[in-house]
């Protein structure tokens, strides 16, 4: 049977190991990060969401033209296969963003003018 000493000490010696772990992840993504990217600042940022609007719009554009043609309601292989592809390009683009976000929420990249 533990006592209570002995669980606060496991707790903390497990806090401890996890900041560590913490510290050597954010010295990495930011060495790594920093290599590819040497300067991020706000345009770029913006830029970025930016395109993801765009993405998302287009697809759906193409959602919504499904149901233009009341005569067919049922879309042709090629209508989907668009779709599809627009949908893909905007997730990539969305998740990318939101590892940027979380990038910078973690101390991994700094934002150059903030």
């Amino acid at each position: 049977m533990t006592d209570g000493k002995d669980d606060y000490q496991h707790l903390m010696n497990q806090k401890r190991f996890l900041g560590e772990i913490e510290q050597v992840i954010r010295s990495v993504n930011r060495e790594r990060i920093h290599e590819n990217i040497p300067l991020i600042d706000k345009e770029k940022i913006i830029s970025l969401a930016k395109v993801v609007g765009y993405l998302r719009a287009r697809y759906l554009e193409s959602a919504f033209r499904l149901g233009l043609d009341a005569d067919n309601p049922i879309p042709d292989k090629p209508t989907i296969e668009e779709m599809k592809s627009r949908r893909l390009n905007y997730e990539e683009a969305r998740m990318a963003f939101e590892s940027l976000r979380e990038a910078i929420e973690k101390g991994y990249v700094d934002v150059d003018g903030i």
